[in-house]
């Protein structure tokens, strides 16, 4: 069944603002065009010295160096996830493994780089076949399931076509022979289900499904079939970039992104924000419109009303940088730029304004989660932010979303302007430029967030993960799922550092089109919880955990969860495939369960333990050290 989101409009919020709005003072700031995918130079004829300008501060407390790379554009709409955590040291605390283009020299071949934290170190490599360039715009996945359990999925385009290879996760090296097929356009996002089943999406907007661990993969449909309210064929503007998320039992599957003229019913705004997906494993598909309005020159069509906590009109289709996370419970959360207008602190005028923006599939309710002294239009000394953004990072953008296993705590993370003092009572901290013919002023960013422990329903202060002063810190990436012990919460993150600060990409302070002395980093950030929020997890998925203390002599703790009752079988095999040992063949009910596991008679090595739950299958490893 369609499901349409229909917003209600108060009249006296609306007449007020009517009747007390003295001028209109906003400008239109459209999209920078979408760097083209394979050719990946925007190198100006003239020679561009930055020698002088070249910013080398880097941050304080950076975290750890993933790759050094001139590559400084991340994503034109949506973050794409290149971060995912396993457990690849068998320590049961999870690791980071991270995806990024490597790209050191202008005219220089491009690369896709896999790395990994664990063991005490962080390494990389090459996750394509070098022969094969130039491979971009990647996503990662860990598997759980299928015939690659335990392995990653890695994802990227070049020439047009999307392309896959898998990590062997034990030895850290890409499986060969590379996998030979493609499928669709440029700028790939997919889905590892826990049957192997492989869905993908990429620009042209249709879902691929391979059943045979990527051998193939065919047409299954496409986003807007189905829903008698749009009419995609009809659009004048689709995202470049589609993420395509899900929940950990596969139930909820989905991507969003932002689409212009795609109504096929008169009533509805032509200019939209769209989740599309399925919330029972696939059985059917359904399509809902979250969000609506353009900017002016789209026919006007942005709408007050739908921002509860403010009296904004969002261009939500202008630059249409959305997010999305599903968490295990099946709730979507999804975070937007919210660049449009407004009535900004109480004022009369009608200005510019830059929110960053929250929904949930629960509350349905549109939240600006900044402070308002973050969304002003200017910093009240004669600096704007339509003068000074980087590339299409416009305001706050580029949001990042991750959650608990239970839905409850909810971490959001952007990027913003930084400031030389107080927020709102001080100026942006500009880098000058060179003063060169392609060097332009721009504001130096900070990575901000802010959590929820309800759900997303209220949040807690704005706070700062990576701030320091005169560093260019931009396109933060969460791991989707918060690490928690007790009342301690862990998010795991990747950024950029852009030692030239602007989007060379776009052409923006480009030091002959790419500076090798960007980084990717690699950090973390753990804080305290008001609950403990393990004493409020209900069991709503199944799952096989790391077994704990690992490496172990003789004896282990396995935890496993089960959504519902199930025909169990837990067995424990050697390295080449002989079961060793049954640790629990029964029925079961829902819940969550732990079993004891005395290797005394078992010699050292490498062991496989594995899970059979309905159609639930996981398999993990675990290390006896005598």
């Amino acid at each position: 069944m369609t499901k349409r989101f229909r917003f209600l409009f108060v009249f006296v919020v609306l007449t007020t603002s009517i009747l007390f709005a003295q001028s209109r003072n906003v400008q239109e700031i459209k999209k920078a065009q979408i760097v083209d995918p394979n050719l990946v130079s925007t190198t100006n004829t003239n020679t561009i010295d930055n020698t002088n300008s070249k910013v080398l501060n880097k941050p304080v407390d950076a975290g750890d160096v993933f790759i050094n790379t001139g590559y400084d554009y991340e994503t034109n709409q949506a973050t794409r996830r290149m971060i995912d955590l396993v457990d690849l040291d068998f320590n049961g605390t999870p690791d980071p493994i991270m995806v990024a283009m490597k790209r050191v020299v202008d005219g220089g071949d491009r690369f896709i780089m896999f790395g990994y934290k664990a063991y005490g170190v962080v390494d990389a490599f090459n996750a394509f076949d070098p022969a094969q360039t130039p491979f971009g715009w990647p996503e990662v996945q860990s598997c759980v399931g299928g015939n690659h359990d335990g392995d990653a999925l890695v994802m990227g385009h070049v020439g047009g076509t999307a392309h896959h290879s898998w990590i062997d996760l034990v030895n850290f090296e890409p499986r060969q022979p590379f996998p030979a097929t493609t499928f669709g356009g440029n700028w790939p996002s997919f889905v590892y289900l826990t049957d192997g089943t492989i869905l993908g999406i990429t620009t042209d907007m249709i879902f691929y499904i391979s059943t045979d661990d990527g051998v193939t993969f065919d047409p299954l449909l496409t986003i807007g079939d189905g829903d008698p309210n749009v009419d995609m064929s009809a659009a004048s503007d689709t995202p470049a970039e589609n993420p395509l998320r899900k929940s950990k039992d596969d139930m909820v599957i989905a991507t969003l992104g932002g689409f212009e003229g795609a109504n096929a019913d008169s009533t509805i705004n032509p200019n939209f924000i769209y989740w599309y997906g399925t919330t029972d494993g696939g059985g059917s598909w359904n399509g809902s419109i979250i969000g609506v309005g353009g900017a002016p020159t789209s026919g006007n069509t942005s709408e007050y009303g739908q921002i509860i906590n403010r009296d904004y009109a969002p261009y939500f289709t202008n630059f249409d940088q959305v997010n999305l996370t599903i968490d295990p419970t099946g709730v979507s959360h999804v975070l937007c730029n919210g660049y449009g207008e407004g009535l900004y602190m109480g004022g009369t005028d009608t200005v510019n304004v830059f929110p960053m923006l929250y929904w949930n599939s629960a509350n349905q309710d549109w939240l600006a989660i900044t402070d308002e002294e973050m969304e002003a239009p200017d910093d009240g000394f004669g600096n704007t932010i339509s003068d000074n953004y980087s590339g299409n990072a416009i305001g706050n953008a580029y949001g990042t979303i991750a959650t608990s296993d239970n839905g409850q705590v909810v971490m959001a993370m952007w990027m913003g302007p930084e400031w030389t003092g107080t927020i709102g009572s001080s100026a942006y901290n500009i880098y000058p430029g060179d003063g060169g013919p392609y060097s332009t002023p721009v504001y130096y960013t900070d990575i901000y967030y802010r959590v929820s422990e309800d759900g997303g329903a209220t949040w807690g202060s704005v706070g700062k993960v990576q701030g320091d002063p005169n560093v260019h810190e931009e396109f933060p990436v969460l791991a989707q799922e918060l690490e928690i012990h007790g009342n301690q919460a862990t998010a795991h993150y990747i950024y950029y550092f852009d030692p030239i600060p602007g989007v060379g990409g776009t052409g923006q302070n480009q030091e002959n089109g790419f500076d090798a002395d960007g980084i990717w980093y690699y950090n973390s950030y753990t804080w305290t919880l008001t609950t403990n929020i393990e004493d409020e997890i209900v069991v709503n998925n199944f799952s096989l955990e790391q077994n704990y203390p690992n490496p172990f002599n003789p004896s282990t703790t396995i935890k496993y969860t089960l959504a519902e009752k199930s025909d169990v079988s837990l067995n424990i095999y050697d390295i080449l495939g002989n079961e060793v040992a049954t640790l629990v063949n029964a029925t079961q009910k829902a819940g969550s369960y732990e079993v004891n596991f005395n290797a005394s008679n078992l010699a050292s090595g490498l062991y496989l333990y594995k899970i059979i739950a309905g159609n639930f299958v996981s398999t993990k490893k675990m290390m006896l050290l005598k």
